[in-house]
């Protein structure tokens, strides 16, 4: 056996001693061969190491290693070469002026197909994005909640790449952008979020100097700041006169955001992201047509999720009410917790099964 840390856990491998928090809450048993759900719960509650069987006994010489191949899942190994792949196209737009269109539309289809045909995609979805940060990350991120929606609102394969392949392009022009600014810890001054806000305008030029013609595409990375009621930026253009693909990347660029961690703060939860979305669809900055098919379909997936409350209790969501989906009921281990009507207790965070 080998005491091994947290970080470096991989599914698969067997516990040989029981886990326990703070010495008293056995949160795993002696046996248990760990999975991603395991390793990510052990992850969030603190723990920093455990104790893990590497070697069996063998008939002739004695103990032998076992190396433990990690089980990866599809959605995470598509993923991560995504976020690869990503970054090395995108920095070539911005070096050479050259846009690796072959590798980028590969990319994107690689992408769709793990998201519209894996299932369990958007627990993995979530969990990863919740683990990574940096604008690569973000963009493939934005790009797989909004090929899901795409598919929701009844798109089809080909539909489904242009949405793909502009959430993957949306932020652009963030690559222009000096990360001491992009990661800066604290408040932006005012010269600072002018030049951030200049990444909608410095991406649309960049994608047209890479040869990016289409208009939907161009429109996304231009407008997915605009906001229906004409409060957003560059333009402070209203209702229809922003394309339908910027509404829908507006709302999935939201929701990732809110969902993964930044260098300076820690991601938000699932729950908060679906009240901001309602929030602004409610004051018409975003399409509600889109916006509401987008709550309705993820809060599907919110019915068994294992989550912490203010008050401590940790419990699972049992019942998702779709006009308030952000304050579901909760059952802990010796009551039912309707958020509904406990406005002073939220959910603090989510945790793995």
């Amino acid at each position: 056996m080998k005491i091994v840390k947290t970080s470096e856990l991989v599914p698969g491998m067997e516990l040989t001693e029981d886990v326990y928090l703070s010495g008293k809450v056995l949160l795993l048993s002696k046996g248990t061969s760990l999975t991603y759900e395991n390793i990510r719960w052990l992850t969030s509650l603190g723990v920093e190491q455990v104790t893990v069987k590497v070697e069996v006994e063998a008939e002739d010489s004695g103990a032998i290693d076992i190396a433990v191949e990690p089980v990866i899942h599809p959605f995470i190994q598509t993923y991560q070469k995504a976020v690869d792949s990503a970054e090395r196209v995108l920095l070539g737009l911005v070096h050479n002026n050259k846009l690796d269109e072959y590798e980028l539309v590969s990319t994107v289809k690689n992408l769709l197909m793990v998201v519209l045909n894996e299932p369990g995609v958007l627990k993995y979805l979530t969990w990863t994005r919740e683990q990574n940060e940096g604008i690569f990350s973000h963009l493939v991120g934005v790009s797989a909640y909004s090929i899901l929606l795409g598919r929701w609102l009844g798109y089809d394969n080909t539909k489904l790449m242009t949405v793909g392949l502009a959430g993957i392009l949306h932020d652009l022009g963030k690559c222009l952008i000096p990360s001491e600014i992009l990661d800066k810890p604290s408040t932006l001054t005012s010269d600072e979020f002018k030049l951030v806000q200049e990444h909608t305008t410095r991406g649309f030029h960049l994608a047209m100097q890479g040869n990016i013609h289409r208009i939907e595409i161009l429109s996304a990375i231009l407008q997915h700041h605009e906001r229906l009621d004409g409060s957003g930026y560059p333009g402070g253009i209203k209702g229809n006169q922003i394309e339908e693909l910027s509404k829908l990347i507006m709302i999935t660029d939201i929701f990732d955001a809110m969902t993964s961690s930044r260098s300076y703060r820690q991601s938000r939860t699932v729950f908060d992201a679906v009240e901001e979305i309602m929030s602004e669809s409610y004051v018409e900055k975003l399409d509600p047509a889109l916006s509401l098919t987008f709550v309705r379909r993820i809060v599907d997936h919110f019915v068994g999720m294992k989550v912490e409350l203010s008050s401590g209790a940790i419990g699972k969501v049992i019942q998702v009410d779709q006009q308030n989906p952000h304050r579901p009921v909760i059952w802990t281990e010796d009551q039912m917790v309707d958020l509904r009507d406990n406005m002073k207790i939220s959910i603090s965070r989510v945790l793995p099964d």
